[in-house]
């Protein structure tokens, strides 16, 4: 042996420590530290299965089993690539919106529904449904992305739940991230699939169209884009509202009248700028069905 090396002994102590330490480890990765939260709703109670990722200090969604009239009718592994890779918990495993067992599609037998995260940056939550058929009493599993996140709501007071959600094509498309306007959507749960019920909403269209009017004004003064500000994002969520609502003429005239003015003169490095931008937008939103 050189002078250089060094020998290493491990005392019975030193030992135990080292293996006690594989032990966590591989405990781990077995799930052994694998917690549990739980809904009911009447007959039916649903557990959700999560372990804490030390990667990513997120909690990763590993099974969920739904238990009705004491019978287990579904209990399985959630695949990670159903949120194209990874599946993590939304929020925090103490929010009551983890899991739910509640009416999502109106026939008569509640399903549940977790929130998901894929761990990308401003994207990329998931309804993680399993879908309740009282034909068959059996679940069934269905993944719907929701890039802007959701809510739920109740709009026609029938303890059946919408998913609240926008536009996230509207996402970086004109603009950066933080000027960026995604106009309202709304879905529902129907014959096992999430289906854009938005156009049925004229009230709720109408009330986005006002928020991103105010939110345009925030950042103007005078008729004058305030320095360093971008409408661009915000017009073009209020044009697709406008649009909607079969008022196409009035989102051409505010566009126009807010390109002769210069408020679509933002960063030219971020967007098209000017009439080009309202060529663009009114070209995009014929491509995507708002006009």
């Amino acid at each position: 042996m050189s002078s250089n090396s060094r020998s290493i002994k491990f005392s019975s102590k030193s030992a135990l420590a080292l293996l006690m330490a594989i032990v966590s480890l591989l405990g781990v990765a077995s799930g052994a530290n694998a917690e549990t939260i739980t809904s009911t709703n009447g007959a039916l109670t649903a557990e959700l299965t999560y372990a804490p990722d030390p990667g990513t200090n997120l909690f990763v969604l590993q099974r969920v089993k739904a238990t009705l009239g004491g019978v287990v009718a579904y209990d399985a592994a959630i695949d990670p690539a159903a949120c194209g890779g990874a599946c993590y918990l939304a929020g925090d495993p103490a929010d009551a919106s983890a899991l739910r067992t509640l009416e999502l599609d109106g026939d008569a037998g509640a399903e549940v529904l977790a929130s998901a995260y894929s761990g990308g940056a401003h994207c990329c939550s998931f309804a993680y449904v399993l879908d309740y058929s009282p034909v068959t009493g059996a679940f069934t599993p269905l993944v719907q992305e929701f890039d802007a996140g959701f809510i739920l709501s109740d709009s026609e007071y029938d303890n059946v739940s919408e998913f609240d959600t926008r536009d996230s094509r509207f996402d970086y498309r004109f603009t950066a991230h933080a000027y960026s306007g995604m106009p309202f959507q709304r879905f529902r749960l129907t014959g096992g699939a999430f289906i854009d019920v938005t156009a049925a909403y004229p009230a709720a269209i109408a009330k986005d169209a006002r928020y991103w009017r105010s939110e345009i004004r925030k950042l103007t003064r005078h008729g004058k884009l305030k320095p360093g500000m971008d409408v661009r994002g915000f017009y073009a969520a209020r044009a697709a509202d406008l649009y909607r609502l079969g008022a196409g003429a009035s989102a051409a005239r505010e566009l126009n009248r807010a390109a002769r003015r210069g408020l679509f003169n933002g960063d030219r490095t971020l967007g098209r700028r000017g009439r080009a931008y309202v060529r663009d937008l009114l070209g995009f939103l014929l491509r995507t069905g708002y006009r």
